[in-house]
Protein backbone atom coordinates (compact mmCIF):
# COMPACT_ATOMS: atom_id res chain seq x y z
CA UNK A 1 0.00 0.00 0.00
CA UNK A 2 1.53 3.38 -1.16
CA UNK A 3 2.04 5.48 1.73
CA UNK A 4 1.39 9.59 1.91
CA UNK A 5 4.16 11.58 2.44
CA UNK A 6 4.27 15.06 3.78
CA UNK A 7 4.39 17.65 0.85
CA UNK A 8 2.89 21.22 1.38
CA UNK A 9 -0.17 20.21 -1.31
CA UNK A 10 -1.26 17.26 0.97
CA UNK A 11 -0.92 19.21 4.28
CA UNK A 12 -3.03 21.79 2.87
CA UNK A 13 -5.71 18.98 1.18
CA UNK A 14 -5.25 17.98 5.18
CA UNK A 15 -7.38 21.01 6.52
CA UNK A 16 -9.74 21.99 3.43
CA UNK A 17 -13.16 21.25 5.24
CA UNK A 18 -14.61 20.71 1.99
CA UNK A 19 -12.80 17.37 1.18
CA UNK A 20 -15.26 14.62 0.24
CA UNK A 21 -16.06 12.49 3.41
CA UNK A 22 -14.91 9.34 0.97
CA UNK A 23 -11.66 11.15 0.32
CA UNK A 24 -10.69 11.55 3.44
CA UNK A 25 -11.60 8.27 4.83
CA UNK A 26 -8.85 7.24 2.40
CA UNK A 27 -6.26 9.94 3.08
CA UNK A 28 -6.30 8.66 7.17
CA UNK A 29 -5.93 5.21 5.50
CA UNK A 30 -2.56 6.27 3.50
CA UNK A 31 -0.89 9.38 5.67
CA UNK A 32 2.31 8.76 6.97
CA UNK A 33 2.96 10.32 10.49
CA UNK A 34 3.64 14.19 9.46
CA UNK A 35 0.51 14.20 7.28
CA UNK A 36 -1.45 12.27 9.87
CA UNK A 37 -0.39 15.62 12.52
CA UNK A 38 -2.43 17.99 10.06
CA UNK A 39 -5.14 15.54 9.90
CA UNK A 40 -5.55 14.94 13.84
CA UNK A 41 -6.70 18.55 13.57
CA UNK A 42 -9.85 18.22 11.86
CA UNK A 43 -13.01 18.84 13.88
CA UNK A 44 -15.46 16.24 11.16
CA UNK A 45 -12.82 13.39 12.52
CA UNK A 46 -15.23 9.88 13.01
CA UNK A 47 -13.93 7.44 15.97
CA UNK A 48 -12.71 4.90 13.70
CA UNK A 49 -10.46 7.59 11.72
CA UNK A 50 -9.02 8.99 15.34
CA UNK A 51 -8.02 5.88 16.06
CA UNK A 52 -6.24 5.15 12.95
CA UNK A 53 -4.27 7.99 13.55
CA UNK A 54 -3.92 7.57 16.98
CA UNK A 55 -1.70 4.68 16.35
CA UNK A 56 0.53 6.57 14.05
CA UNK A 57 1.49 8.80 17.10
CA UNK A 58 1.06 12.00 15.10
CA UNK A 59 1.56 13.73 18.63
CA UNK A 60 -1.73 15.84 18.75
CA UNK A 61 -4.66 15.45 21.18
CA UNK A 62 -7.05 13.86 18.60
CA UNK A 63 -10.29 16.75 20.22
CA UNK A 64 -12.02 18.53 17.54
CA UNK A 65 -11.97 21.41 20.17
CA UNK A 66 -8.34 21.57 21.56
CA UNK A 67 -5.42 23.73 20.33
CA UNK A 68 -2.53 22.70 18.16
CA UNK A 69 -0.17 20.55 20.36
CA UNK A 70 2.91 22.79 19.85
CA UNK A 71 0.91 26.28 21.52
CA UNK A 72 -0.90 23.99 24.74
CA UNK A 73 1.00 24.68 27.88
CA UNK A 74 -0.55 21.53 28.84
CA UNK A 75 1.57 19.29 26.27
CA UNK A 76 3.89 17.59 28.22
CA UNK A 77 7.86 18.60 27.72
CA UNK A 78 8.42 15.39 25.99
CA UNK A 79 6.15 16.41 23.42
CA UNK A 80 7.33 19.51 22.86
CA UNK A 81 10.22 18.57 22.17
CA UNK A 82 9.78 15.65 20.09
CA UNK A 83 7.72 18.43 17.97
CA UNK A 84 11.16 21.06 18.12
CA UNK A 85 13.45 18.09 16.27
CA UNK A 86 10.81 17.95 13.20
CA UNK A 87 11.91 21.24 11.76
CA UNK A 88 8.64 22.66 10.79
CA UNK A 89 8.72 26.06 10.81
CA UNK A 90 4.58 26.52 11.37
CA UNK A 91 5.43 23.78 14.40
CA UNK A 92 8.16 25.52 15.76
CA UNK A 93 6.55 29.11 15.46
CA UNK A 94 3.90 27.67 18.32
CA UNK A 95 6.94 26.10 20.12
CA UNK A 96 8.54 29.65 19.85
CA UNK A 97 4.98 31.40 21.60
CA UNK A 98 4.30 28.10 24.00
CA UNK A 99 5.52 29.18 27.52
CA UNK A 100 5.63 25.41 28.28
CA UNK A 101 8.35 24.94 25.69
CA UNK A 102 11.47 23.42 27.18
CA UNK A 103 14.55 25.57 27.46
CA UNK A 104 16.20 23.57 25.43
CA UNK A 105 14.41 24.03 22.78
CA UNK A 106 13.52 27.75 23.24
CA UNK A 107 17.44 27.94 23.12
CA UNK A 108 17.61 26.63 19.55
CA UNK A 109 14.30 28.79 18.14
CA UNK A 110 16.59 31.98 19.46
CA UNK A 111 18.89 31.18 16.25
CA UNK A 112 16.16 29.72 13.94
CA UNK A 113 16.51 30.72 10.39
CA UNK A 114 12.98 31.54 10.11
CA UNK A 115 12.24 35.22 10.86
CA UNK A 116 8.60 34.61 11.98
CA UNK A 117 9.86 31.84 14.47
CA UNK A 118 11.84 33.91 16.12
CA UNK A 119 9.54 37.12 16.52
CA UNK A 120 7.19 34.50 18.36
CA UNK A 121 9.67 34.88 21.02
CA UNK A 122 9.43 38.72 21.43
CA UNK A 123 6.57 38.93 23.97
CA UNK A 124 7.60 36.19 26.53
CA UNK A 125 7.99 37.35 29.76
CA UNK A 126 9.44 33.94 31.21
CA UNK A 127 12.78 33.34 29.20
CA UNK A 128 16.46 33.20 30.27
CA UNK A 129 18.28 37.25 30.49
CA UNK A 130 20.58 35.45 27.80
CA UNK A 131 17.32 35.25 25.36
CA UNK A 132 16.23 38.87 25.12
CA UNK A 133 20.39 40.16 25.08
CA UNK A 134 20.55 37.50 21.89
CA UNK A 135 16.61 38.97 20.40
CA UNK A 136 18.19 42.16 20.79
CA UNK A 137 20.90 42.07 18.38
CA UNK A 138 18.77 40.26 15.99
CA UNK A 139 19.15 40.47 12.60
CA UNK A 140 15.11 41.60 11.88
CA UNK A 141 14.47 45.26 12.89
CA UNK A 142 11.11 44.38 13.89
CA UNK A 143 11.79 41.97 16.38
CA UNK A 144 14.71 43.88 18.09
CA UNK A 145 11.79 46.71 18.15
CA UNK A 146 9.48 44.07 20.53
CA UNK A 147 11.93 43.32 22.13
CA UNK A 148 12.55 46.87 22.94
CA UNK A 149 9.11 46.77 24.39
CA UNK A 150 8.86 44.08 26.26
CA UNK A 151 8.53 44.33 30.03
CA UNK A 152 11.16 41.43 30.91
CA UNK A 153 14.24 43.00 28.75
CA UNK A 154 16.47 43.41 31.59
CA UNK A 155 17.15 47.15 31.92
CA UNK A 156 21.26 46.51 31.18
CA UNK A 157 20.04 45.21 27.76
CA UNK A 158 17.38 48.32 27.08
CA UNK A 159 20.50 50.54 27.60
CA UNK A 160 22.44 48.81 25.17
CA UNK A 161 19.72 48.55 22.22
CA UNK A 162 19.50 52.71 22.66
CA UNK A 163 22.77 52.88 22.38
CA UNK A 164 23.50 50.80 19.09
CA UNK A 165 20.12 51.96 17.44
CA UNK A 166 19.36 55.29 17.53
CA UNK A 167 15.92 55.07 14.91
CA UNK A 168 12.92 56.60 15.77
CA UNK A 169 11.28 52.88 15.98
CA UNK A 170 13.70 51.93 18.74
CA UNK A 171 12.95 55.01 20.89
CA UNK A 172 9.03 54.61 20.47
CA UNK A 173 9.36 51.06 21.58
CA UNK A 174 11.57 51.64 24.44
CA UNK A 175 9.05 54.17 25.41
CA UNK A 176 6.11 51.92 25.31
CA UNK A 177 8.03 49.41 27.50
CA UNK A 178 6.31 49.38 31.16
CA UNK A 179 9.66 48.71 33.12
CA UNK A 180 12.13 51.00 31.54
CA UNK A 181 14.02 53.03 33.72
CA UNK A 182 12.69 56.56 34.43
CA UNK A 183 15.84 58.15 33.65
CA UNK A 184 16.22 56.38 30.50
CA UNK A 185 12.73 57.05 29.44
CA UNK A 186 13.62 61.31 30.09
CA UNK A 187 16.79 60.82 27.71
CA UNK A 188 14.57 59.43 25.13
CA UNK A 189 11.67 61.46 25.63
CA UNK A 190 13.55 65.24 24.31
CA UNK A 191 14.23 63.06 20.86
CA UNK A 192 10.74 61.03 20.59
CA UNK A 193 7.97 61.71 19.10
CA UNK A 194 5.39 60.17 21.43
CA UNK A 195 2.73 62.20 20.89
CA UNK A 196 -0.88 62.57 23.24
CA UNK A 197 -0.55 59.39 25.18
CA UNK A 198 -0.38 57.66 28.69
CA UNK A 199 2.66 55.68 28.38
CA UNK A 200 2.86 52.53 30.55
CA UNK A 201 5.91 53.67 32.92
CA UNK A 202 4.31 57.03 33.55
CA UNK A 203 1.03 54.62 34.09
CA UNK A 204 3.00 53.06 37.01
CA UNK A 205 4.63 56.12 38.70
CA UNK A 206 4.34 56.43 42.15
CA UNK A 207 3.63 60.49 43.45
CA UNK A 208 6.86 60.95 44.25
CA UNK A 209 8.09 59.77 40.85
CA UNK A 210 5.78 61.70 38.89
CA UNK A 211 7.02 65.16 40.99
CA UNK A 212 10.39 64.38 39.85
CA UNK A 213 9.25 64.09 36.29
CA UNK A 214 6.84 67.33 36.31
CA UNK A 215 10.09 69.88 37.00
CA UNK A 216 12.38 69.03 34.79
CA UNK A 217 13.58 71.37 31.61
CA UNK A 218 12.61 68.84 28.94
CA UNK A 219 9.19 69.60 27.78
CA UNK A 220 8.06 66.28 26.35
CA UNK A 221 9.40 65.10 29.80
CA UNK A 222 6.29 67.38 31.68
CA UNK A 223 3.82 66.27 28.59
CA UNK A 224 4.06 63.01 29.46
CA UNK A 225 3.09 63.47 33.12
CA UNK A 226 0.43 65.70 31.95
CA UNK A 227 -1.38 62.49 30.46
CA UNK A 228 -1.79 60.89 33.75
CA UNK A 229 -5.66 61.60 34.89
CA UNK A 230 -5.40 60.94 38.73
CA UNK A 231 -2.74 63.37 39.41
CA UNK A 232 -2.61 65.18 42.73
CA UNK A 233 -3.58 68.64 43.17
CA UNK A 234 -0.24 70.32 43.41
CA UNK A 235 0.99 68.59 39.97
CA UNK A 236 -2.38 69.94 38.39
CA UNK A 237 -1.98 73.07 39.87
CA UNK A 238 1.67 73.13 38.35
CA UNK A 239 1.21 71.82 35.20
CA UNK A 240 -1.69 74.19 34.47
CA UNK A 241 0.40 76.76 35.54
CA UNK A 242 2.87 75.85 32.66
CA UNK A 243 4.09 77.64 29.63
CA UNK A 244 4.79 75.79 27.27
CA UNK A 245 1.87 74.50 25.28
CA UNK A 246 2.81 71.31 24.45
CA UNK A 247 2.40 70.54 28.10
CA UNK A 248 -1.04 72.85 27.90
CA UNK A 249 -2.31 70.20 25.05
CA UNK A 250 -2.16 67.38 27.31
CA UNK A 251 -3.37 68.72 30.86
CA UNK A 252 -6.14 70.16 28.94
CA UNK A 253 -8.20 67.32 28.29
CA UNK A 254 -7.79 65.58 32.44
CA UNK A 255 -11.45 65.39 33.52
CA UNK A 256 -10.70 66.88 37.17
CA UNK A 257 -9.90 69.87 35.70
CA UNK A 258 -12.23 73.10 36.90
CA UNK A 259 -13.87 75.22 34.62
CA UNK A 260 -11.96 77.84 35.39
CA UNK A 261 -8.40 76.22 35.05
CA UNK A 262 -9.74 75.06 31.59
CA UNK A 263 -10.46 78.58 30.49
CA UNK A 264 -7.44 79.72 31.89
CA UNK A 265 -5.31 77.30 29.60
CA UNK A 266 -7.85 77.96 26.33
CA UNK A 267 -6.89 81.70 27.12
CA UNK A 268 -3.44 81.12 27.27
CA UNK A 269 -2.61 79.25 24.19
CA UNK A 270 -5.28 80.24 22.22
CA UNK A 271 -6.81 77.70 19.11
CA UNK A 272 -4.23 75.51 19.13
CA UNK A 273 -5.82 74.00 22.34
CA UNK A 274 -9.49 73.94 20.94
CA UNK A 275 -9.69 70.38 19.61
CA UNK A 276 -7.59 69.04 23.28
CA UNK A 277 -9.73 70.97 25.27
CA UNK A 278 -13.23 69.92 23.42
CA UNK A 279 -12.69 66.45 24.52
CA UNK A 280 -12.29 66.82 28.05
CA UNK A 281 -15.70 65.31 29.34
CA UNK A 282 -16.28 68.00 31.30
CA UNK A 283 -15.71 70.64 29.16
CA UNK A 284 -18.23 73.47 29.89
CA UNK A 285 -20.80 74.42 27.29
CA UNK A 286 -20.12 78.32 27.42
CA UNK A 287 -16.27 77.24 26.62
CA UNK A 288 -17.67 75.43 23.56
CA UNK A 289 -19.51 78.06 22.85
CA UNK A 290 -16.10 80.48 22.47
CA UNK A 291 -14.51 77.81 20.80
CA UNK A 292 -16.98 77.25 17.66
CA UNK A 293 -17.53 80.96 17.67
CA UNK A 294 -14.17 81.98 17.12
CA UNK A 295 -13.07 82.86 13.24
CA UNK A 296 -9.55 80.23 14.14
CA UNK A 297 -11.29 77.82 15.21
CA UNK A 298 -9.73 74.39 13.33
CA UNK A 299 -12.38 72.25 11.60
CA UNK A 300 -11.31 69.54 14.28
CA UNK A 301 -12.61 71.10 16.86
CA UNK A 302 -16.18 71.03 15.24
CA UNK A 303 -16.32 67.49 14.83
CA UNK A 304 -15.40 66.81 18.31
CA UNK A 305 -18.17 69.08 20.10
CA UNK A 306 -20.46 67.50 17.27
CA UNK A 307 -19.81 64.14 19.61
CA UNK A 308 -19.90 66.01 22.94
CA UNK A 309 -22.46 65.00 25.44
CA UNK A 310 -22.92 68.73 27.17
CA UNK A 311 -22.42 70.46 23.80
CA UNK A 312 -25.28 73.47 23.94
CA UNK A 313 -27.78 73.64 20.74
CA UNK A 314 -26.20 77.41 19.57
CA UNK A 315 -22.89 75.47 19.16
CA UNK A 316 -23.93 72.52 17.11
CA UNK A 317 -25.36 74.95 14.91
CA UNK A 318 -22.06 76.19 13.97
CA UNK A 319 -20.86 72.72 14.33
CA UNK A 320 -23.17 72.10 11.00
CA UNK A 321 -20.73 74.09 8.57
CA UNK A 322 -18.11 71.35 8.86
CA UNK A 323 -19.06 68.90 6.31
CA UNK A 324 -17.81 65.83 8.75
CA UNK A 325 -19.10 67.16 11.87
CA UNK A 326 -22.60 67.80 10.01
CA UNK A 327 -23.79 64.00 10.75
CA UNK A 328 -22.35 63.46 14.38
CA UNK A 329 -24.44 66.69 15.31
CA UNK A 330 -27.33 66.08 13.26
CA UNK A 331 -27.56 62.83 15.79
CA UNK A 332 -27.44 65.42 18.77
CA UNK A 333 -30.24 65.09 21.15
CA UNK A 334 -29.64 68.79 22.01
CA UNK A 335 -29.91 70.08 18.38
CA UNK A 336 -33.02 71.94 18.07
CA UNK A 337 -36.28 69.69 17.05
CA UNK A 338 -36.46 72.04 13.90
CA UNK A 339 -33.34 71.56 12.52
CA UNK A 340 -33.74 67.68 12.65
CA UNK A 341 -36.61 67.92 10.98
CA UNK A 342 -34.55 69.75 7.84
CA UNK A 343 -31.51 67.62 8.34
CA UNK A 344 -34.04 64.82 7.79
CA UNK A 345 -34.24 66.13 4.00
CA UNK A 346 -30.40 66.50 4.22
CA UNK A 347 -29.00 65.27 0.36
CA UNK A 348 -26.15 63.72 2.07
CA UNK A 349 -27.69 60.26 3.07
CA UNK A 350 -25.44 60.25 5.92
CA UNK A 351 -26.59 63.34 7.63
CA UNK A 352 -30.38 62.27 6.64
CA UNK A 353 -29.89 59.04 8.61
CA UNK A 354 -28.03 60.38 11.59
CA UNK A 355 -31.47 63.14 11.89
CA UNK A 356 -33.59 60.03 11.83
CA UNK A 357 -31.61 58.25 14.12
CA UNK A 358 -31.90 61.48 16.71
CA UNK A 359 -34.04 60.67 19.76
CA UNK A 360 -35.08 64.72 19.75
CA UNK A 361 -37.22 63.94 16.09
CA UNK A 362 -40.51 64.66 17.19
CA UNK A 363 -42.51 61.54 17.21
CA UNK A 364 -45.03 63.36 14.27
CA UNK A 365 -42.14 63.18 11.93
CA UNK A 366 -40.98 59.28 12.71
CA UNK A 367 -44.60 58.38 12.01
CA UNK A 368 -44.63 60.21 8.68
CA UNK A 369 -41.32 58.22 7.73
CA UNK A 370 -43.09 55.25 8.29
CA UNK A 371 -45.52 56.22 5.98
CA UNK A 372 -48.26 56.35 9.20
Amino acid sequence: MTVLHHIPQLAGLAENPALPARLLDRFVELADEELSYYLALRKDLTAEQKSLLAARKPVVELDPDVVPPERDPNTPPEVLTELGRRGDAVIDAGLAWNPATPPDVTARLVGHPVDFVRWQLVDRTDLPEWVYARLATDAMPGIRWDIAANPATPAAVLRRMVAADTSREMRRSLARNPSIPLDLLVDIAGTTRIGPTLLPRIANATVDELRGLATPRIMQVRMLVAEREDLADDLITLLVADRDPGVGKSIVTNPVLTAEQMWDLVTRHGPRLYPRAARNPNCPPDLMRHITRNAQTVRKAYRVIAKHPRAAADALLLCLQDKEARRHAARHPNLPPHTIVELVADPNPDVAEAAAANPSLPPAIMAELLGL
